[in-house]
This record gives C-alpha cells, sequence and structure tokens, in this order.
C-alpha cells in the first residue's frame, strides 16, 4: 500500500497570502512613480511574487498530495512520477541562507537531463512537468542540484521519516546521508516563528493596503489638511490629490466624525467654517460617517 502525505492546504494558503502581499507593495511602488530603483524594484516585486502566487493558485486548485511512495516509485506534487530504477541514491541535503539551515532530500537520478526534458523511461508524455516546475528543476541543477527534491513537510512528516517509508517500499534504495540529529527548536519557539511570519504577512497587507489607497486617492485616506479633486457630488467623484496638482480644488478644513448623513445635514457643523464652500459626507447609507469642510484652492 502507497504511502500518502496528504496536501498542506495551510502551508499554501500561507504561501499566496504572503505573495499577495509583496506584490501589492510592488504595484504601489510602480504606481507612485518613486525613483527608477524603486520602479525597477516594485516591478521586479510584481513579476516574482505574482509567479508565485499564480503557482501557489495552481497548487492548490489540483490539491494533490505533498508525496506518494511505492513500490515503483515516488511522485512529488507537481512533478511527474519517477521509477525507482532511475533513482541513484537519496540523502539529505543542507541549504544556507542568511544565517539559517534548511534541510531536504534530494533525490539523485541516473538521467536527471533526461528527466527535465520528460524523455526518461519513467515520464510518459501526458505526465511531463509543466513549465514552472521545469523552470525550478533547471534552477536547482544550475545551482548544483538534483532536479528532484523533497522539502520538508511539516513537523507531522519529518525527514527521516520520509526516507524511512522510501526504504520500506524499495529495500535496494542506497541512502546517502541522513537527516541532522541535533534536536529541533522547541514547541514554544516553532510556535513563536509561526506567530513571527503570520505577523509580518498582516502587517505587510495592511501596509501595502493603505499604501494602495493612499497611491489611488482613495476618499477613506482623506484628513484635515489634505487636498481633493472633485468633479460631482458622490464619493467616486472626489479623490485625494496633492495640494500642488494641476486638478486639486479644495484643501479640507475640518472634519466631524460620528455623523449620519441626515445628522450632517441638521448640525450643517461647516457653518462654523465660514470659508467652506462645500460641506461633503463620506460613508455608508444608514449608518455614521464624517463630514468634511471644503475649502477652495485658491
Amino acid at each position: 500500500m502507497p504511502t500518502v502525505i496528504p496536501f498542506a492546504k495551510t502551508r499554501w494558503l500561507s504561501i499566496l497570502l504572503g505573495s499577495l502581499a509583496f506584490v501589492a507593495v510592488g504595484a504601489v511602488m510602480v504606481y507612485e512613480h518613486g525613483t527608477v530603483e524603486q520602479v525597477i524594484g516594485g516591478a521586479l516585486s510584481v513579476l516574482f511574487f505574482g509567479f508565485c502566487a499564480a503557482v501557489t493558485v495552481q497548487r492548490l486548485l489540483r490539491g494533490e498530495p505533498e508525496l506518494i511512495i511505492s513500490h515503483d516509485g515516488l511522485q512529488v506534487a507537481g512533478a511527474p512520477p519517477v521509477r525507482w530504477a532511475d533513482v541513484r541514491s537519496v540523502g539529505i541535503r543542507t541549504v544556507e541562507s542568511h544565517g539559517t539551515r534548511k534541510e531536504l532530500i534530494e533525490v539523485v537520478l541516473h538521467d536527471p537531463d533526461d528527466y527535465v526534458a520528460g524523455t526518461s523511461g519513467s515520464v510518459a508524455v501526458a505526465t511531463r512537468m509543466n513549465r514552472s516546475t521545469a523552470l525550478a528543476a533547471r534552477a536547482n541543477m544550475a545551482l548544483g542540484f538534483s532536479p528532484l527534491n523533497i522539502a520538508p513537510l511539516g513537523r507531522k512528516h519529518p525527514l527521516a521519516e520520509i526516507l524511512t517509508a522510501m526504504r520500506a517500499h524499495h529495500p535496494a534504495l542506497e541512502i546517502t546521508s541522513l537527516p541532522d540529529a541535533t534536536t529541533g527548536p522547541s514547541r514554544v519557539k516553532r510556535l513563536l516563528k509561526r506567530v513571527a511570519v503570520w505577523t509580518g504577512v498582516v502587517v505587510v497587507l495592511v501596509v501595502g493596503i493603505q499604501l494602495w489607497l493612499r497611491a489611488t486617492g482613495d476618499l477613506s485616506t482623506a484628513e484635515v489638511g489634505t487636498c481633493v479633486t472633485m468633479t460631482g457630488d458622490d464619493g467616486d467623484s472626489v479623490k485625494v490629490v496633492g495640494c500642488d496638482a494641476t486638478d486639486a480644488k479644495y484643501q479640507i478644513i475640518a472634519q466631524f466624525t460620528h455623523l449620519t448623513q441626515a445628522g450632517a445635514q441638521a448640525q450643517d457643523p461647516c457653518t462654523a467654517h465660514p470659508t467652506t464652500e462645500v460641506q461633503f459626507w463620506y460613508g455608508k447609507a444608514g449608518d455614521k460617517g464624517v463630514a468634511w469642510c471644503f475649502e477652495p484652492i485658491p
């Protein structure tokens, strides 16, 4: 009976959220037309993390198991199946980046080039890897890795357990190295790390949304002292702009919160500011919103 490691939906959702957050930040950098470096950096962020988001969405839609190990061979999600006859050995490969160490299972193949090209005996035409997987496989080979690697699949499925399952299904399999025997991080540290990661994602999302709203001139970002352009009497026709913008028409000189539209009309709070030309209420009908006093820009 095959050993099946199921689809890790939560992990892929977190990757998607993180990718979309960086796409939003990159889009704002491009939209605001800052320095050349900022625009280029923003564009690269949109392209790279947009690609990551697209790949993640495909993975979420497929929902296939992360890994299947059987007596015939193995199949990593998104990659074509591999027969044991095409596997030379498996072992742990340690990758160090920015002071952190990450272990993964490297599946060393007899003919890695044929595997990537989809011409090895184990790969049928119908199961050739898609473009994104092939791109990642070629990148691994360029860095000196095997094109087929198995990343950590969570605390419930340690790498040692995966290697044991491989040996159980194929006793003749050569295992060149085992996971580091040192004690891993405690449960508290893992929890704190997870909280830190999710907090970072939330912060990036919130900042990205705020930057996007400001960059697009959304009226929700208006405050006393900011300037607006106005082409009608509804919220969609009022945009926040720079006070030196050619289309800047009014400056906000006062703000009154927690007022319904009817309450704002009845109280007429802007009468306390004689230079007011327009009293503008913004909010959802029937709920409390904010009333602004618009003064013409000379």
